[in-house]
């Protein structure tokens, strides 16, 4: 943050610096220039590396009330108070499928318990997920999370016809058929805004109906592209990213790069789908993995994490697919 208030008046410091006696003036500058050789030694020795084995020079370590901006994340904005038309048409396309999700084992909904006891474990009160499809695991963190999570911020376009090989990339379309893909992409971003951090809506209809209390300024939507949203966060102020976006290899790489700046040290990069042969998600990671040293460790069967706390996962050994 730029002061405003003017330079305080540097005259009688240097007077006081020429009316030393020379003995003294000598001394003086010798302990000025070891004073602050000193100085630039300490600063070198806090310079470390992240989780990940980054390198992060000593301009990147927190240092005070001048670099707060620097760590902040977005802050939070209302959420919408009424859904209508064709908001209201999607959402119930969207909240349908949540609530499937969510009531099915062997749907995505299987590791949900699994990622977010990885948050917990690994001290994660902020966290990102990127690309949310229909909800389900937002709803699930948001449930039964509340308890340590600070901030779950949420990053997706919700744009039909992003990756003709991925089956999410087509479901947009069929919650509308017929519509403009920008209006559903709104809708979609509406409905769901106001069902899960409003209402704090579950599974409707069933006993498991609410997430109690709703949700507020805990859930903070960011209708964006990965890449795009990213932009909207400080450096080192996420604890956590769950990356479940576009799936390509050139996506990963995207999000790779637009995202590790981000996490604080000790913090992670989640990559969903990785042992996924279909994808290239795992190409991506090993790549940035194998360039910059960094560990890989898998919490379950398809999620895996890049740095982090080693410790919090037992999953099976990550795979290299060629």
């Amino acid at each position: 943050m730029v002061s405003l208030r003017p330079d305080p008046p540097q005259k009688k410091y240097y007077k006081k610096v020429i009316a030393l006696p020379r003995n003294r003036r000598n001394f003086h500058s010798f302990g000025t220039v070891l004073l602050v050789g000193l100085c630039f030694l300490v600063t070198l020795s806090v310079g470390g590396k992240n989780s990940a084995g980054i390198d992060l020079s000593p301009a990147q370590q927190r240092t005070g009330k001048e670099e707060v901006e620097r760590y902040a994340t977005p802050k939070c904005a209302p959420h919408p108070a009424k859904c209508e038309g064709l908001c209201h048409t999607v959402s119930e396309f969207v909240r349908q499928r949540r609530i499937g999700t969510l009531a099915n084992p062997k749907a995505w909904s299987w590791y949900y318990a699994g990622v977010l006891e990885y948050y917990r474990c690994s001290n994660a009160k902020i966290i990102v997920e990127v690309g949310v499809a229909w909800g389900a695991q937002t709803a699930y963190h948001l449930k039964h999370g509340s308890d340590f999570i600070e901030e779950y911020h949420v990053v997706d376009p919700f744009l039909a016809g992003y990756d003709p090989d991925d089956p999410m990339s087509k479901n947009f379309e069929a919650a509308a058929p017929g519509a403009k893909p920008e209006d559903i992409s709104r809708a979609w971003f509406q409905g769901m805004a106001m069902d899960l951090g409003k209402d704090g809506m579950y599974m409707k209809g069933t006993a498991d109906e609410k997430i109690d209390p709703p949700p507020g300024c805990l859930l903070r939507m960011h209708h964006a592209k990965s890449v795009e949203g990213a932009e909207l966060f400080g450096d080192h102020s996420v604890d956590a990213v769950f990356i479940d976006g576009l799936h390509t290899y050139e996506g990963v790489l995207d999000d790779i790069n637009a995202w590790m700046s981000k996490i604080r040290v000790g913090g992670t990069l989640i990559f969903n789908d990785f042992n996924s042969p279909a994808f290239g998600v795992n190409k991506a990671v090993w790549e940035i993995a194998d360039k910059h040293n960094i560990k890989i460790a898998m919490i379950d069967g398809t999620n895996a994490i890049f740095g982090g706390s080693q410790s919090c996962v037992k999953g099976p050994k990550p795979m290299r697919i060629a």
